[in-house]
């Protein structure tokens, strides 16, 4: 992983965009999508419309140095490079988080392909290295989302007091909430659903209890994550418990639900020892087991 994916809290985040033209625009468009303050600094007065220039604050050069301190970085959208370089080595000097648009090498961060709706917010990149990939991928995907994704997520954030006290336990908590996303992914074909509906639907669809589950699975022999089975990996993403055989390749752990307890076992014998004692121990439980292929 080249670049560590992170969502800051954008409410009164004072954030700076330098330029004036296309590229400034393009990213000063997504700022104001935030809660940001979005200071702009432009040589020449930006022709942007009245509603995006509404939602900025232009700024001088002098201002901006007022500024510095509490800005919590800086995206340069200058065309000229000795401008981008000038302001790029301003912003390290004040040690500003920055990105200069089209320019990875001057870059401390970077600026992904986006799903944005409302409270879901997805980001996608490849590093650099194919962006329109990128943005492909996320087009597909975000083609696959509920309409009203948003409302769905205003319903379930109210709901999450009740699930709470309906649910103590944490394993019927998070059957009630897989429930839930069972019934949004599958309105994606049946058209809209209310959020509150479908909230009811997945409470009133605990008659079933959590039962206790076990699931073996031999890695592929290609030791390639790309080969693991859909149902492996849903297994993997969903289990309670993970006991993981000496010589696992890190790869298929990063799989792994990442608060899944995990348990190591070098021998057919170690690995009943654990089974029964889960057994014992856990009346409700997903247990998956992680194998290396066997040598034909």
């Amino acid at each position: 992983m080249d670049y560590f994916p992170a969502f800051f809290d954008m409410l009164a985040t004072p954030v700076l965009v330098v330029g004036g033209g296309e590229d400034a625009l393009r990213k000063v468009r997504l700022m104001i999508r935030t809660k940001a303050i979005v200071y702009v600094h432009a040589e020449e007065s930006p022709e942007w419309s009245e509603a995006v220039l509404g939602s900025v604050q232009l700024v001088s050069r002098s201002e901006i140095e007022r500024l510095a301190a509490d800005l919590a970085f800086a995206i340069i959208a200058e065309e000229d490079d000795a401008c981008r370089i000038e302001w790029f080595n301003w912003a390290k000097g004040h040690r500003i988080p920055v990105n200069v648009v089209d320019h990875k090498g001057l870059s401390d961060f970077i600026v992904p392909s986006l799903i944005d709706q409302g409270k879901f917010t997805a980001a996608f990149t490849s590093g650099g290295a194919a962006p329109v990939l990128a943005r492909d991928i996320r087009a597909e995907l975000e083609r696959r989302l509920p309409a009203n994704l948003d409302g769905i997520l205003e319903a379930a954030s109210g709901a999450r007091a009740a699930a709470l006290i309906r649910y103590p336990d944490g394993r019927e908590r998070r059957a009630f909430w897989q429930r839930l996303s069972a019934l949004v992914m599958a309105q994606a074909d049946a058209g809209p659903r209310d959020g509150v509906d479908m909230i009811k639907a997945a409470f009133d669809a605990d008659h079933v209890p959590p039962r206790w589950e076990m699931r073996e699975i031999e890695l592929p022999r290609s030791l390639s994550t790309d080969d693991l089975t859909l149902g492996a990996y849903r297994d993997m993403q969903t289990c309670d418990f993970a006991l993981i055989e000496d010589g696992v390749p890190g790869d298929f752990l990063n799989l792994l639900r990442r608060d899944a307890v995990r348990q190591t076992f070098d021998s057919p014998k170690a690995l009943q020892e654990l089974v029964a004692e889960h057994r014992q121990h856990s009346e409700a439980a997903s247990l998956v087991v992680l194998k290396i292929p066997t040598q034909s």
